[in-house]
């Protein structure tokens, strides 16, 4: 029930949340306190001396462009610019868009809410999020079947193996597509807006995004729906590839085929739900409890408060 700040910097467009206290610092910073004044108005207020975490705050605050500082460096900005024009430089840039590299357009948004207008606001009323939830039950238990049946091998290539491993790939790269679609078409059910959107490289490998930052205007119910979005349609699709070759009467290396797609892309789904690794379930877990940053503050309480306080048997809080 702790009372949060979310502030929006409208010429960045970034984001930041505050606590209460971090707040009242916030409402200082008016260029006429100066950092000490700060930390004498925190102490009196809050009966704690923090500058550690006032520098830090304003540090990140900084860095989302919520403060300036005028501060030109003319030199370095001409010796980056003849950087630029060597082979070395280039050479740099093209290894560096092997690792991340990324192609994205910030007029993604009025596509995504006509695709949600015309097509999938329909998967948000009751109706349609109940037979979504209950295509998913289904799809597992038809995976669990198929399995039981031992007709199918998870690890078959079929009459050509190069051909079922690049069909599989692909049908994963789509899968990945429709993950971040349902991200965004989340997004826009909620009336907020999606900054950008795209594909990258990353270490080699294709991939897409959607900048779902302002969903953190949202309320915690929408949050946690738009985390959900993905995964949920991961375990869509796998659901309707295993129904299909589980009772449909396909040829027999379709039907495997649509086994093991129906298996790759449940997993990515399921492990997407992973809450200890950043992804779609860690932010569900985090809007769930508000707590942000919640995976290094839980770390640093495993690795230096907890075992102290096994030790002396204190109670743990909330």
């Amino acid at each position: 029930d702790a009372v949060y700040y979310m502030l929006h910097n409208l010429r960045d467009d970034t984001y930041m949340r505050l606590s209460e206290s971090e707040y009242f610092v916030w409402n200082m910073l008016d260029g006429e306190h100066s950092v000490r004044d700060i930390a004498v108005a925190y102490t009196l207020h809050y009966n704690s001396f923090e500058f550690s975490k006032i520098t830090f705050l304003l540090s990140s605050l900084q860095e989302k462009g919520f403060l300036l500082e005028k501060h030109i460096d003319l030199f370095s900005d001409l010796a980056r610019r003849d950087a630029a024009k060597t082979w070395s430089f280039r050479l740099r840039k093209l290894v560096g868009a092997f690792f991340q590299k990324e192609f994205s357009s910030t007029r993604i948004d009025g596509l995504l809410g006509r695709v949600y207008r015309y097509i999938f606001w329909m998967f948000f009323t009751r109706i349609g999020s109940a037979f979504l939830h209950l295509l998913v039950i289904v799809g597992l238990v038809s995976v669990g079947q198929l399995i039981a049946l031992e007709r199918y091998d998870l690890f078959d290539g079929g009459s050509n193996p190069l051909i079922r491993i690049a069909t599989l790939m692909l049908f994963n790269y789509l899968t990945i597509f429709f993950h971040e679609v349902a991200h965004g078409v989340a997004v826009k059910h909620y009336g907020r807006f999606v900054r950008k959107g795209g594909a990258l490289i990353y270490y080699g490998r294709l991939a897409f995004f959607i900048d779902t930052t302002d969903i953190w205007m949202a309320s915690r119910r929408a949050r946690i729906v738009v985390s959900w979005a993905g995964p949920m349609a991961n375990l869509a699709i796998g659901s309707i590839a295993a129904i299909c070759a589980l009772y449909l009467n396909l040829a027999p290396e379709l039907s495997n085929f649509l086994f093991q797609a129906a298996i790759i892309v449940m997993l990515v789904g399921i492990f997407n739900l992973h809450p200890l690794m950043e992804l779609d379930g860690y932010y569900m877990l985090m809007d769930y409890l508000e707590v942000p940053n919640l995976r290094r503050r839980s770390f640093q309480f495993v690795t230096k408060k907890l075992w102290s306080k096994m030790k002396t048997w204190t109670r743990l809080t909330k």
